[in-house]
């Protein structure tokens, strides 16, 4: 038997396993992360980590500008003017009534006042990509308006002092089926959230448990199984806070260096002092002073300098052109890690044409799906809520249809809107492009575009038949328009007219190419 042979017997024996992936055999050459794991959500980030990876990102919104910009520049892109319903229940009628009712009720949404529904849009974006995830509830005015309640994320917890983690499991005793603020039932499926309603810091002290049918959870799921989302910035914390730090020392030293204007060279140990001339002199407790002497603000100074001094300038070449290219590399990553291009948030001139195209094509697919998922868990959850209560009360007729709605989004995002729109007009002329799909990039509904235009046109056609002249002049905004064209005559008004033959010659020659 051969050696070979052996060891696979061996081997097979002892039921050792071959590793195919080199990634997997811990090396002396690269640290392994002992901390990684595969678990559930719940297990592997626990509720303290994730409420103290919110604090971080929270703070760093906070104190970052270009990360408040980052997710602000994202936020108004996703939300825009507002994504807007389009009811499709086949009633026309019944379709501008739905849709009016909601247009009044998304003036007045928040129940305590403060926000529309299209700030509560835009303040959802900047919540899922700062705290991780933002909850509505849905209510019920005193009056019987229907209304939302925004709760943002650390409004949802367990309802003691310290927070639920996996190396408590006193803690978890407590509260049996609570994980993180969340009551699940066997199959972990959400049946209660637990809203935080005490006072102040001590937000735990009080609470109460909300049924997960007036529960609206938004957030962008990562690993599939979560009860909680952790904020999307967690892998980019490490580098905001570094930038920060670094920043901070660089402008330190650029201060310092900008206080100092020029410097004295000395090889002379009884010289002048380092911010100029010094004298000693002693005051009454004999105790010895100095007092330095500086040129003043007077312009055309000549220093008096001793033996061995040289009066230099002082220069810094602080920050270096390789820190800010470092942190160029770390932004960028950050840039990644939220979905916006580097490209296309801070530094549109490294991409130029087809390379900055592909940039906003990138960004766009972004917000498209920001938008899907708001659209999905969260506008179409308020249709119903407020759709449901405005027929209950009656502020709009019944309809078995009501659920059928469409979004309408806000308008996409170009580099170059002549150019495109140019190309869009051709392939609606050509049959390749709906009016849905054309209207829907400019953010506007098809029908009520269309439905625009008849009218408009029904307009001019009436105004001009009050005047007297012609629609095209009141249309195109042309002083000088063409003059009508005559309408053809028979052919004996045409003989009686023309008298002789020789007549009918002469005017054949007279007539003009596009009438023969």
């Amino acid at each position: 038997m051969k050696l070979a042979d052996r060891f696979k017997l061996i081997t097979k024996a002892l039921g050792i396993k071959g590793q195919s992936y080199d990634a997997a055999r811990p090396s002396i050459q690269r640290n392994f992360p002992h901390n990684a794991s595969a678990a559930d959500s719940h297990i592997d980030v626990s509720g303290a980590d994730r409420e103290r990876l919110m604090k971080l990102s929270r703070w760093l919104y906070n104190n970052a500008p270009f990360l408040r910009g980052l997710v602000n520049e994202k936020a108004r892109y996703v939300t825009g003017s507002g994504i807007r319903p389009q009811a499709r229940s086949g009633d026309e009628a019944w379709d501008a009534a739905a849709e009016a009712y909601f247009e009044q009720w998304s003036r007045v949404a928040d129940v305590q006042g403060r926000y529309t529904w299209r700030e509560m849009q835009r303040i959802a974006s900047i919540a899922i990509d700062r705290d991780g995830e933002v909850f509505f509830r849905t209510v019920t005015q005193s009056t019987g308006y229907p209304a939302l309640q925004l709760i943002l994320a650390h409004r949802i917890g367990d309802a003691r002092s310290q927070v639920y983690a996996p190396s408590q499991p006193a803690a978890r005793d407590e509260a049996p089926g609570v994980i993180d603020g969340v009551v699940v039932n066997p199959q972990m499926r959400p049946i209660f959230y637990r809203h935080l309603i005490g006072n102040g810091l001590d937000a735990g002290s009080n609470y109460e448990d909300i049924p997960a049918q007036q529960m609206v959870h938004v957030g962008e799921a990562a690993q599939g199984d979560e009860l909680r989302y952790v904020t999307p910035l967690a892998p980019s914390i490490n580098h905001l806070r570094d930038i920060g730090d670094a920043v901070g020392f660089e402008k330190m030293a650029l201060k310092i260096s900008s206080y100092i204007a020029m410097a004295i060279r000395s090889n002379n140990p009884q010289g002048a002092d380092f911010f100029g001339e010094s004298t000693a002199s002693v005051n009454t407790d004999r105790n010895t002073e100095l007092t330095v002497e500086s040129f003043g603000n007077a312009g055309g100074a000549i220093p008096r300098l001793g033996v061995g001094e040289d009066l230099i300038s002082w220069t810094s070449n602080r920050p270096s052109q390789n820190f800010r290219e470092f942190c160029d590399i770390l932004l960028r990553e950050v840039c990644g890690n939220v979905g916006v291009p580097w490209e296309f948030y801070a530094r549109p001139s490294d991409a130029g044409g087809a390379a900055l195209r592909a940039v906003l094509v990138r960004a766009q697919r972004t917000f498209e799906q920001r938008q899907a998922l708001l659209i999905d868990r969260l506008c179409s959850r308020v249709w119903a809520h407020v759709i449901t209560v405005g027929m209950a009360k009656g502020y709009i007729p019944q309809n078995a249809n009501w659920w059928k709605v469409e979004w309408q989004r806000p308008a996409a995002a170009s580099v170059d809107y002549g150019r495109e729109a140019q190309a869009n007009l051709n392939d609606v002329r050509a049959g390749l492009r709906t009016y849905s799909e054309d209207y829907s990039e400019r953010g506007l509904e098809w029908k009520d575009q269309l439905r625009q235009r008849a009218v408009e046109a029904k307009y001019l056609a009436d105004l001009a038949a009050e005047f007297g002249i012609s629609s095209d002049s009141i249309a195109t905004f042309n002083p000088n328009p063409a003059p009508p064209t005559p309408p053809p005559q028979s052919q004996d008004a045409s003989t009686d007219s023309s008298g002789d033959d020789s007549n009918d010659n002469d005017a054949d020659e007279l007539t003009p190419p596009a009438q023969q």
